[in-house]
Formats: C-alpha cells, sequence, structure tokens
C-alpha cells in the first residue's frame, strides 16, 4: 500500500499533517471494490479523506475509475473526500480526473486536491530529499474563516484560545491558519496586540482584495426542508444566507424560497429532526452546509462572507448587488 508515501509527499509540501481517522465499514460495499482498492481514512480538524490505492488497477479505462469512485463515495459517505493514490498514472488519465475533479495523487510527483489545493511537480523527487516550499492556490477552509473573521472585526487583541472558540477549532488550527496568512503576505508578525501576535500589514480593503482570489466556495452542500419541519432550536442556530441575505444589504428582491446557512459541525446535532426533501418545492428552505464558521451581524451572514458565498454565482444581478454592497460596507479600520 502506499499510503504512507502518499500521507509523507502531502505533508513534505503543504505542511499539513493527517492522522488516521475511523475504521471505514466495508461490508456494505460491493466484493469486487473491496478486493481491487486498499482504503484509508484520514483526518484534520479540517478535512476527512478517504485514500483509495489504485496501485492494483493499472488497466482501469478512466471511464471505469471514474464509476468506480461515484460507487465508492456512495458506500462511504459524502463527508469524506475520495482522494485516489497510483504510483503512475498517463497524462490522459490525469486529464480525465482533473476534468472530473477527482483527487488524487502520485507521490513525488503531482498532487490533485482541490480542497488543499494543487501541485505539480515535473521531476520525481526520490525519497523527498529536497523539499520546496510551493504556495497554496487556494485557502484552507480555517485559514479563511479567520480571515473573514477579522476582516469583519479588526481586533487582532483575542487570543488563539478565544479565536479557536470562535471558529469552532482547535488552537493548533489557528495557529497553522496564521502561519498561512503570513505566508501569503496578509498579516505580518507584531509585539503590540494584547491577544495573537499578527496584524494586517495593510489596509482593510487592500487586504480583501489581496486574499480574494485565493478564496475558496465555503459551501459543502445544499440541502432543502420543509420549513415547517424546523424546530425553535434549529430555527435559532440557522444564519440568513445567500440571496436573503443579499437582498437586506442590496436592492436584490428576496428569493422565493429562503436561503439560511449552517456549519457542518452544527447541523450534525439536529439530525433526524426535521424533514429534508431532494429538490426545490413551495414551503421548503434552503440550507447551505458550511465548510466553516461565516462572519455574521445580528443573525445576518456579514457582507463579506455573502460575497464569498456568492463569488462564482454567474447571475449578473447577483454580481451587480453584491458590488454595490461591498461599496457601501463600513471597513472597521
Amino acid at each position: 500500500m502506499m499510503f504512507g508515501a502518499a500521507l509523507k509527499y502531502i505533508n513534505d509540501q503543504f505542511g499539513i499533517e493527517f492522522i488516521e481517522g475511523a475504521n471505514l465499514d466495508l461490508s456494505k460495499m460491493p466484493l469486487f471494490l473491496r478486493n481491487g482498492y486498499g482504503f484509508l481514512e484520514v483526518k484534520t480538524d479540517d478535512v476527512k479523506l478517504l485514500l483509495v490505492d489504485c496501485t492494483q488497477k493499472k488497466n482501469l479505462s478512466g471511464y471505469d475509475l471514474i464509476k468506480n469512485v461515484e460507487n465508492i463515495q456512495r458506500h462511504s459517505g459524502h463527508s469524506l473526500v475520495i482522494v485516489l493514490i497510483f504510483d503512475v498514472a498517463t497524462n490522459y488519465l490525469r486529464e480525465i480526473l482533473i476534468k472530473a475533479k477527482i483527487a488524487f495523487v502520485i507521490p513525488g510527483k503531482q498532487i490533485y486536491i482541490p480542497v488543499l489545493g494543487s501541485l505539480y511537480i515535473e521531476r520525481m523527487q526520490p525519497k523527498y530529499k529536497v523539499k520546496k516550499k510551493l504556495s497554496v492556490s487556494k485557502m484552507q477552509p480555517t485559514t479563511q474563516a479567520l480571515l473573514l473573521n477579522l476582516l469583519a472585526t479588526n481586533d487582532f487583541d483575542r487570543t488563539m484560545e478565544e479565536l479557536a472558540k470562535e471558529l469552532s477549532v482547535s488552537k493548533m488550527s489557528i495557529s497553522r491558519a496564521f502561519k498561512e496568512l503570513h505566508e501569503m503576505g496578509i498579516v505580518a508578525e507584531s509585539n503590540i496586540t494584547k491577544g495573537c501576535t499578527y496584524l494586517f500589514n495593510d489596509r482593510l480593503y487592500e487586504i480583501w482584495r489581496k486574499g480574494e482570489e485565493k478564496l475558496i466556495n465555503p459551501i459543502m452542500k445544499e440541502i432543502y426542508i420543509l420549513g415547517n419541519s424546523i424546530n425553535e432550536e434549529l430555527q435559532r442556530e440557522l444564519v440568513v444566507s445567500g440571496e436573503s441575505a443579499l437582498s437586506e444589504y442590496s436592492m436584490l428582491g428576496a428569493p422565493r424560497n429562503a436561503v439560511f446557512g449552517i456549519t457542518s459541525k452544527r447541523i450534525k446535532a439536529f439530525q433526524g429532526t426535521y424533514q429534508s426533501v431532494p429538490f426545490k418545492d413551495y414551503g421548503t428552505c434552503v440550507v447551505e452546509i458550511w465548510k466553516h464558521e461565516m462572519p455574521i451581524q445580528n443573525g445576518i451572514v456579514d457582507p463579506l462572507g455573502i460575497a464569498v458565498l456568492l463569488l462564482n454565482e454567474g447571475d449578473e444581478r447577483i454580481e451587480i448587488s453584491i458590488r454595490e454592497m461591498m461599496e457601501d460596507y463600513s471597513w472597521k479600520e
């Protein structure tokens, strides 16, 4: 199995250390998948991966491999990001996987895991003796949550522990997030704050513009819930989000189906208490399941969060409304 080599390669290049997760229940998985692949679940505070060793599937076509990945995803759970592990792979196969947005690792040569960022090294690095410092193309969820929180508050007097509690992550995750922001040139080390030892190194709007190209879509998935099945406790946790939130800050009309948001961690406490349906209909609301905490004002996502949530919506009405909203945004300089 190539799990050790793959995890070492990811750690070498991204500085991300995964630990082994729960033992995957393979009993319901078809026999041809159980016997044809190796499986290992690993995790950090931010993401869970299911590593799938494909070294015994060298002659499988790209089409068949994609079908197998869909099958594995269906039997392993949608919260796991499937990452295929190869010792070698043709350029053609890699192109097919990238087009299908299927994550994979070829230790020493290529990493394609959109949730972590994409990395390509032309030459193999035998035994990884040379470690190259490579920039991450996209932010980690915790890094993005921290950036949005700090842009919304400009409050660096909070300790790492306080920020970790606010963002529902570990202190170590906050430390890593600050390190990533520092490497991106977004924050600088400082000894004048009461809490963490960093400050923004530019005006807030310029920081926003600098980090904008590295932002990720914070929505893990959307579910549709019958409005009358939401109890009071869940209602208090749901935050007005998406187009519903944008309509509060602009002239855009409210959508027919109200949009709310909640983190994947928080929604777990309410599983089985609401009724979801497979599509939007009269009487349903859209609930965005977020990868990380979002900045909130009075039960509504902060304008910075709205801009990120609707970043690639592709609707001209929404783009115009976001632009107008951000022009009126009060930065806390």
